[in-house]
């Protein structure tokens, strides 16, 4: 059992890339979804599209839980009943924390924690990664990226294996064969 991380740009397939991935080491895989269905008060159509779609990409065979917040808890429980679990996405979990006024840190640790004691399950992470693009304007921009860049850095190390998506091709970046 392994700890993979998925990186990659926004709608490059990481998702796709990442279920198929998951569905190679599981009959029935754990997806851990931290995209909330409501932005402010009001549903957002085009983000309950975006999650039917991905629902409907799945199919039966997966067990859903979502959790925008506590993942590491949501991995150390579910780990001994899955064989594979797959988060997605956690730039939406860095944006749920930062929203909810946590502390992004204390989160990626309780995280990396997680990573490194369980050895039961394939776990599975979806991320994006912004450290390629212009530096933003404003400074909650700026500081976004950072958190994104410093989480992703934390799974880079702690993963045994490591993907980067473009344009729907996985390019392998470190492997659990790799010494780091």
């Amino acid at each position: 059992m392994s700890n993979t991380l998925i990186i990659g740009g926004a709608s490059s397939g990481k998702s796709v890339f990442a279920e198929n991935y998951a569905h190679e080491r599981s009959q029935c895989p754990l997806y851990v979804a931290t995209m909330q269905k409501h932005i402010g008060s009001k549903p957002d159509e085009e983000l309950q599209e975006r999650i039917r779609k991905h629902q409907r990409r799945r199919g039966d065979n997966w067990n859903l839980i979502e959790e925008p917040i506590d993942i590491a808890h949501t991995i150390q429980s579910y780990h001994h009943q899955h064989d594979a679990i797959l988060v997605d996405c956690l730039t939406l979990w860095i944006t749920n924390l930062l929203l909810a006024n946590h502390s992004p840190t204390h989160w990626f640790q309780e995280l990396e924690s997680a990573l490194l004691t369980q050895r039961d399950c394939n776990i599975i992470l979806v991320s994006n990664e912004l450290g390629q693009g212009t530096i933003p304007m404003d400074k909650d921009t700026r500081l976004f990226r950072q958190y994104q860049g410093e989480l992703n850095q934390r799974l880079g190390r702690v993963c045994e294996t490591v993907y980067f998506i473009t344009a729907g091709i996985a390019s392998t970046l470190k492997s659990h064969t790799d010494i780091s």
